[in-house]
């Protein structure tokens, strides 16, 4: 494609028959008119560019002349080029910034053109396109929940609600990671997903990483179910990754990340009580000891305290409310051989 200007106004010499005489090409050296050589060459530019809209597009032109460094050289473009981009005409730098107007395939002629006399020049196409601006995915949920040891949390409800979006996303697949170090979590719907880590579909696991559409991404994280450790309490985290793999085009991944705080509170777990037989003498003396209580505390840090809820007839026997001991309350209360069922609670004090 290169273009060769060689026209000239007039003939510099004429033969004998009147024609006009082939002169060496010379250049202007020192106020004296010097033959040169073949003319300059653009070097080639290799593959076509892609640039984002927006972003500015740099890259050099260089060319080789026969007739040597000191035979001055100069860039231009032809008038195809798109609006705003230029060349230094001494340099051959390049440089154009497209508008979101100029997406699309631009094709035009860069050249260059020496100083001989006449002047020759030489030129190349360049494809350039201009892709549109990738804009960043986006996560959407709350920074901080809470919810009691032991139990789940799923996030539905409008004030919990996660999802994941993309201004400029048009059907292509995004990348979706979801990590909980404490605990696990199963999700809502996996219709349409493709599993790269984990698979959701069968079992709660720890970490999973689908590709699908905006729609699919969603339908899974609509009800996404949270499960903590058994017994674990404190502050533990819910991570979630999204990538839009360059939005289907040949542009950088962006992506986005969000955190959820997980706030599990302890709850103890209850004491356990066997059931138990105690035998009360005849004749047994008032406020006279029965037995104590046994009781199994998980946690000893909480203080226990015990009532008797049923089979207490006639007030025959009371228990000690914070060392569980039974002992008779009514002597007339307490009947001949009888047997007493005893229904007692214990129960932390703070309950």
């Amino acid at each position: 494609s290169a273009a060769i200007a060689t026209a000239t106004s007039a003939c510099a010499a004429t033969t004998t028959d009147g024609s006009c005489a082939r002169l060496p090409r010379t250049r202007e050296s020192g106020g004296k008119r010097a033959p040169v050589g073949a003319g300059p060459a653009l070097v080639a530019l290799g593959r076509e560019r892609s640039i984002v809209a927006g972003e500015t597009l740099q890259f050099q032109l260089k060319a080789v002349d026969s007739d040597g460094p000191d035979f001055s050289l100069r860039y231009g473009l032809d008038s195809g080029a798109p609006l705003g981009a230029r060349v230094n005409e001494l340099t051959g730098r390049f440089e154009w910034t497209p508008s979101p107007a100029q997406l699309g395939s631009h094709t035009f002629e860069v050249r260059v053109t020496d100083q001989g006399i006449p002047p020759q020049a030489d030129g190349q196409q360049v494809t350039l396109t201009v892709l549109p601006r990738n804009e960043s995915p986006t996560i959407s949920g709350p920074d901080r929940v809470g919810f009691v040891e032991d139990s789940n949390y799923q996030f539905h409800a409008a004030t919990t609600a996660l999802s994941v979006g993309d201004p400029d996303n048009v059907g292509s697949e995004l990348r979706l990671s979801v990590v909980a170090p404490d605990g696990v979590f199963t999700l809502a719907n996996v219709s349409g997903l493709v599993f790269e880590v984990g698979d959701a579909a069968n079992q709660p696991v720890s970490e999973v990483t689908v590709r699908g559409s905006l729609a699919a991404l969603n339908a899974a994280l609509d009800g996404l179910d949270y499960h903590p450790a058994p017994d674990f309490q404190g502050v533990t985290e819910l991570r979630l990754e999204l990538s839009d793999l360059g939005n289907g085009g040949d542009r950088p991944w962006l992506t986005a990340r969000h955190v959820v705080a997980l706030d599990v509170s302890a709850v103890p777990d209850p004491p356990s009580m066997p059931s138990q037989t105690f035998f009360v003498p005849r004749r047994v003396p008032r406020f006279a000891t029965v037995g104590t209580i046994a009781v199994t505390n998980p946690d000893p840090r909480l203080l226990l305290r015990y009532e008797i809820t049923a089979g207490n007839e006639a007030g025959a026997l009371v228990v000690d409310e914070v060392t569980g001991r039974i002992s008779v309350a009514n002597v007339d209360g307490l009947g001949d051989g009888a047997d007493y069922l005893l229904q007692v609670r214990a129960f932390y004090a703070a309950n």
